[in-house]
């Protein structure tokens, strides 16, 4: 009955989470949004400008959101009995690792409907105007550009928004394995975020590299393999170190 009871709490936790996510998300969206819209000035906006516009503008506030909700969804995962139970460190990190990644799949489709419904604060139209010299792209890269099908982006934007949320959260957690809290790992987010924005390093490690920048998409396309690969690499070498930390740290002392 306690068990059944806490799995209860535990959902409508999560559910909780997602809601609260929700509204964060909306908020930053239609803020952001309209404060450069306005910036921009008269553009003839389309809803595929709108999706590219805010997966790169809108990064680091949602990052933040999505690692809040990710360290309240796992935290009980870090707990002592929870690992006591568990013992084997390849489980430890499986039942850390679904949690993430079905949070990074329900957030990236909310926030691709979220972004959608966000249109509604910019005069945009459903047609592509990326061959028009009156559209988005025609503004930023002075030149007109092939159309993209809405449903493409759409498709890009989740994708990207899964594999951030999933790198981003493996990452967190392989730090608060390493440190014992989950704010090293927030703040390492946030650092890596600046510096590759800023331009402190020479390469591209994550953000700028899994984005949908709209100058590179209206000027290169959309290279959908050099991402997912990538990607799959980073993850996979994220697991490796962090079950050679479960083995090698002692956490019957974790709390």
């Amino acid at each position: 009955m306690r068990d059944k009871i806490g799995k209860l709490m535990s959902r409508i936790n999560i559910s909780g989470c997602l809601i609260v996510y929700i509204i964060y998300t909306a908020v930053v969206i239609c803020v952001v949004t309209k404060i450069c819209c306005r910036r921009i000035g008269t553009v003839d906006y389309c809803i595929h400008d709108i999706f590219l516009f805010d997966e790169y503008n809108c990064k680091l506030p949602l990052l933040l959101g999505q690692m809040m909700i990710l360290v309240i969804i796992i935290r009980n995962e870090f707990r002592t009995m929870v690992i006591m139970r568990v013992k084997r460190a390849w489980k430890i990190f499986i039942r850390v690792f679904s949690k993430i990644a079905a949070t990074a799949f329900a957030v990236s489709i909310l926030q691709a409907c979220t972004v959608a419904a966000s249109s509604v604060l910019v005069p945009v139209s459903m047609d592509c105007q990326w061959e028009s010299y009156e559209g988005y792209p025609f503004y930023l890269v002075s030149g007109i550009v092939e159309k993209t099908d809405l449903s493409e982006i759409i498709v890009f934007y989740v994708l990207i928004t899964f594999f951030t949320v999933t790198v981003s959260g493996t990452l967190m957690s392989l730090l608060w394995w390493l440190t014992e809290t989950p704010a090293v790992g927030y703040v390492i987010l946030i650092i890596i975020y600046f510096a590759e924005t800023g331009g402190a390093f020479s390469k591209n490690i994550f953000f700028e590299r899994i984005t949908l920048k709209p100058a590179n998409v209206f000027m290169n396309g959309i290279n959908i393999s050099d991402f997912i690969i990538y990607t799959i690499v980073v993850i996979l070498v994220l697991t490796a170190v962090s079950i050679i930390i479960i083995k090698k740290k002692n956490y019957l002392k974790l709390h």
